[in-house]
């Protein structure tokens, strides 16, 4: 009988531990309906939409996670991530996205000095961006992170921005294998932008998000975004022994061999 009320109370116990966890989660989740911006659990979050009435929500969950829905909405943007952005942050992101007819999942962020808003989108709805959306012009392509990615640039003028209706130019990256999970190395884009399509970043970093974007359409999605964190670079150098000698002039050859969890290395060099 001592064993029978023992366990009873453990049981007890647990769902109190359980009662306690559930409590906790509902308490830091958050919808957002209207235009804001701030940090949550640890992350900066923003959610812009043109018409406040319009049908799209943001559910902020733990760390880096949020949901969003959006019903017939006209345009709306919201997402995780960090302020300042930075240009040589490794982005992971996991999760669903649903775009419906119109709407895309990037990592999309501003820089300032000058005004530049950027789209690196992995998913997209039955619309592809950016479209023809006039005065919008192809660069070309470039591989990243195991995909294709197609370029563009254009000039958005007197639009909404991130210092209110402005002038201002968009680069767009467009990864032709979708997806809703993986890596962006955003270095690897910032460089591309520059090198092939002659496309400069601002100055001044301002946020960084991993967003879900909407437009004249429904969707959904629940996306977790993280920076990621990169496993160390394992080197060994294969060199001749200390006894041995050599008479001047002469070659010494080295070797150098290196390894890493996190992805391919294309090049080992020695420099004095």
């Amino acid at each position: 009988m001592k064993h029978m009320f023992f366990t009873l109370k453990q049981s007890k116990t647990i769902l109190l531990l359980l009662c306690i966890c559930g409590c906790f989660y509902n308490a830091t989740s958050q919808t957002i309906t209207t235009n804001t911006q701030g940090t949550h659990d640890g992350f900066f979050y923003s959610f812009w939409t043109e018409n406040p009435n319009d049908g799209a929500s943001m559910t902020l969950g733990p760390d880096g996670n949020y949901s969003t829905v959006w019903n017939n909405t006209l345009n709306f943007t919201a997402g995780k991530g960090w302020n300042p952005g930075r240009a040589d942050r490794v982005v992971c992101f996991e999760g669903s996205y649903d775009g419906g007819s119109n709407g895309f999942l990037a990592l999309y962020g501003w820089t300032k000095e000058p005004l530049i808003e950027y789209y690196v989108c992995e998913k997209h709805g039955a619309w592809e961006p950016p479209g023809n959306t006039s005065g919008v012009e192809y660069k070309g392509t470039y591989t990243s992170d195991g995909g294709t990615y197609k370029m563009y640039t254009g000039l958005r003028e007197n639009k909404p921005s991130i210092v209110g209706n402005a002038t201002f130019t968009q680069y767009w990256s467009v990864r032709v294998e979708q997806r809703s999970s993986g890596t962006i190395t955003f270095a690897n884009h910032v460089a591309a932008w520059e090198q092939i399509g002659g496309m400069s970043m601002g100055r001044v970093w301002d946020y960084q998000i991993m967003e879900s974007e909407g437009y004249n359409s429904s969707g959904s999605s629940n996306i977790t975004v993280w920076e990621c964190q990169l496993s160390p670079v394992s080197v060994a150098i294969t060199a001749p022994t200390a006894s041995t000698t050599f008479n001047a002039p002469a070659t010494v050859n080295f070797a150098a061999t290196a390894s890493s969890t996190a992805g391919n290395i294309t090049k080992v060099a020695f420099y004095n």
